[in-house]
């Protein structure tokens, strides 16, 4: 049996973390927004470090893997933002590394979308718009840190983009249908 870690070093709370619980310099605020005229459909996928006394604890276990989150529903000209942990560690010595991928439902079933993709990273999305998930790039299975790799039905694997970009207020900024 296969269980997906959905928090490899810190709790999948931090994702949302509520503001009045997270410093200034502890939260890096993600701002999406659709510029285009069908709903985008958007995934993040958030750089973590393990400690070494986690890594020692599992067996297997690497010193940098991905979490995914998704599906955040964007309607046309709606922004959204996003406040998340920005260090990659719990010590807070490394800052995390964001990417994004998003994709409009389509038409024919999604035979004809258009998509938001990059060379950056490779994630693992889940087909399913209906709701929000969480997968890793690491998976447990049989008691072991395994890649995932990302081939049950409800899966696939999309390029990612680095988000770099920031606007005047310091926000990691990506929109989709224009810059």
């Amino acid at each position: 049996m296969m269980k997906y870690l959905s928090a490899l070093a810190l709790p999948a709370a931090l994702i949302a973390m509520p503001a009045s619980a997270q410093s200034g310099t502890d939260r890096q605020e993600i701002k999406l927004c659709n510029n285009h005229n069908e709903t985008v459909y958007a995934a993040l996928a958030l750089g973590v470090v393990n400690d070494e006394a986690k890594m020692r604890r599992v067996p297997g276990m690497p010193p940098f893997a991905y979490e995914y989150h998704g599906w955040f529903t964007l309607d046309p000209g709606e922004c959204e933002v996003k406040r998340v942990f920005k260090y990659a560690d719990a010590a807070r010595n490394v800052l995390r590394s964001f990417h994004i991928y998003g994709e409009t439902k389509g038409l024919f079933g999604g035979a004809i979308k258009k998509v938001w993709e990059g060379s950056d990273h490779r994630g693992c999305m889940k087909r399913a718009r209906e709701k929000l998930w969480v997968s890793a790039s690491v998976k447990v299975e049989n008691g072991r840190i395994v890649a995932n790799p990302c081939n049950r039905s409800d899966e696939f694997r999309a390029g990612m983009e680095s988000l770099t970009d920031k606007n005047g207020i310091g926000q990691l900024y990506y929109n989709f249908g224009g810059r």
